[in-house]
């Protein structure tokens, strides 16, 4: 996309739609529109795609941001000859002024990726759109790591016969597996349906989805996703449209996802052997605190020697090894996300006992200290922490 100076106050006083409505467009990428659009002056309407032509005309609309996703509606819109700017994973069914392309591919690819890093080898792809899954599923097969079992099931509808399908689907699958749904409205589906079948996650089976929606932090447990960062399209969607009200070119532009958001329904570890499997959940959920293992192997009824035998022998290394990577992963998550924090703050959450303290531990696992990683946007750089 190419940026030239535009004025604003040649701009002010516009009102602009925003369809904001769909998976594609997440929280944050309508926070940032909204934020962008205010300080160009420019008044926002937001209605349902179906009503959004003859709200454009009644409000004399300018442009329109969003996701164009249903052919119809979205010709009245392009009868109107104001400029439209498409933001989503999938093309518009109409031709556009500018779009701004959310890379699901390379968001799949990225949570494939992390999966892989994480020791999972059975992996099931869940998906409302074919191209989804041939590119993830032929990623993990390219991947070189051996073993990989890659399993696919294309939903066409969401609603009660989709969820027999998905439930037969998922009673078929091996334990443990980490399914990949192509959007959270998915992955959340898939939530539900494995609670109502007993299947646990993620003990069971842990679950991904893309876009880091609402839905995320609705479902139980909540969900891991990739960040498609919607915020960042949002801006450029905003930008976009300045320069053609200002009768400017511009181009599309295809915005990289973020990174992997971790939440409760994935492990970094798939394992089979329960009693590490809880280990495993008391790691993720102290952070900074090492499980009690006396306690755990009392009420087991085996010694602490051997739950840490059996936990070597799941997990490939030993519970301290394990909270200590997990620690260093946690905090650099943090530090990725939030480039401004309290570094002492950072620490405290992380289980360290300062900031030193925890620069001198990222240097140890990672070749840099706290200070240098903050705001880096490196999403899956997992494996140095867990050799």
């Amino acid at each position: 996309m190419r940026h030239t100076h535009v004025s604003r106050p040649a701009l002010r006083g516009r009102v602009v739609l925003v369809l904001g409505h769909h998976p594609d467009l997440a929280r944050l990428g309508r926070i940032a529109i909204t934020t962008a659009a205010q300080a160009w002056g420019w008044t926002l309407r937001g209605p349902g795609l179906s009503e959004a032509a003859m709200v454009a005309r009644d409000w004399r609309a300018c442009g329109v941001i969003g996701n164009l996703n249903i052919r119809n509606h979205a010709r009245s819109l392009r009868g109107l000859g104001i400029p439209l700017v498409h933001i989503g994973a999938d093309p518009s069914p109409v031709p556009v002024e500018a779009w701004i392309r959310l890379d699901r591919a390379a968001a799949g690819r990225l949570a494939i990726t992390r999966l892989l890093a994480a020791g999972h080898r059975s992996i099931a792809i869940l998906t409302r759109g074919a191209a989804v899954a041939d590119d993830a599923a032929s990623w993990a097969r390219s991947s070189g790591i051996s073993g990989i079992e890659v399993r696919r099931l294309e939903l066409a509808t969401l609603g009660p016969a989709g969820d027999r399908r998905l439930a037969s689907w998922l009673r078929r699958l091996p334990i443990p597996t980490a399914v990949l749904a192509s959007d959270d409205a998915i992955s959340y589906r898939v939530v539900q349906v494995a609670v109502r079948l007993g299947l646990k996650i993620p003990e069971r089976l842990s679950v991904v989805g893309i876009g880091d929606s609402d839905h995320c932090l609705f479902s139980m447990p909540t969900l891991s996703s990739v960040d498609p960062d919607a915020a960042q399209a949002g801006q450029r969607a905003v930008a976009a449209l300045a320069q053609l009200l200002a009768s400017r070119t511009t181009r599309g532009a295809v915005i990289a996802p973020r990174g992997l958001v971790e939440r409760a329904s994935t492990m970094l570890v798939p394992v089979r052997d329960l009693l590490v499997s809880d280990v495993l959940k008391q790691i993720y959920a102290g952070r900074g605190r090492l499980p009690d293992l006396v306690r755990l192997a009392a009420a087991a009824g085996i010694s602490r020697r051997t739950l840490e035998r059996r936990f070597r022998r799941s997990v490939g290394r030993s519970p301290l090894q394990a909270w200590q990577a997990y620690r260093v992963e946690a905090a650099q998550r943090q530090l990725n996300a939030d480039g401004d924090g309290d570094l002492s703050a950072i620490a405290r959450g992380c289980g360290f006992a300062s900031a030193d303290h925890l620069s001198v531990t990222l240097r140890r696992h990672l070749g840099a200290g706290a200070r240098v990683l903050r705001g880096k946007r490196n999403p899956v750089k997992a494996q140095s922490t867990r050799r």
